[in-house]
């Protein structure tokens, strides 16, 4: 398979795990007859939603889908609406240390884990942002 279309199907992955999250919470919360389990983690959930189609300047989640299925990459859908690629970056690697953090605090990473994926965060989020090529070496 092409490397790039590997690239920009783990993209596409970690975008949709990234939202999916989100609806996953709203639809838990309309589950429970409309009364959110916590309303204060849905609406920050939700305004993280609106906030990374923000960043990318995009109107809705079928925009970005489509778009990564044309083999463009968030940076090229960033740019195409006028928006600072840097901010996508910057949001995917918070939304990414939240998550480290929890698995970390839950008890399901190491202390050594957490450092060495940490530490991974930026040039993976980067590569993927600007659809390059995977360069991990293989086993």
């Amino acid at each position: 398979m092409n490397p790039k279309r590997i690239l920009m199907i783990s993209t596409m992955t970690l975008s949709i795990t990234i939202i999916g999250g989100l609806w996953n919470e709203e639809a838990r919360a309309k589950a429970s007859h409309g009364q959110p389990e916590n309303f204060e983690a849905q609406s920050v959930q939700v305004a993280a939603k609106d906030e990374f189609l923000q960043v990318l300047g995009a109107s809705s989640d079928e925009d970005v889908y489509n778009s990564l299925l044309e083999g463009k990459s968030l940076a090229d859908i960033a740019d195409k609406n006028n928006e600072d690629v840097k901010h996508i970056i910057n949001l995917q690697i918070a939304e990414l240390t939240k998550q480290l953090d929890s698995r970390f605090a839950n008890g399901s990473i190491s202390p050594t884990e957490y450092q060495l994926q940490k530490q991974e965060f930026a040039d993976i989020i980067k590569k993927s942002v600007f659809g390059e090529a995977n360069t991990y070496p293989t086993v």
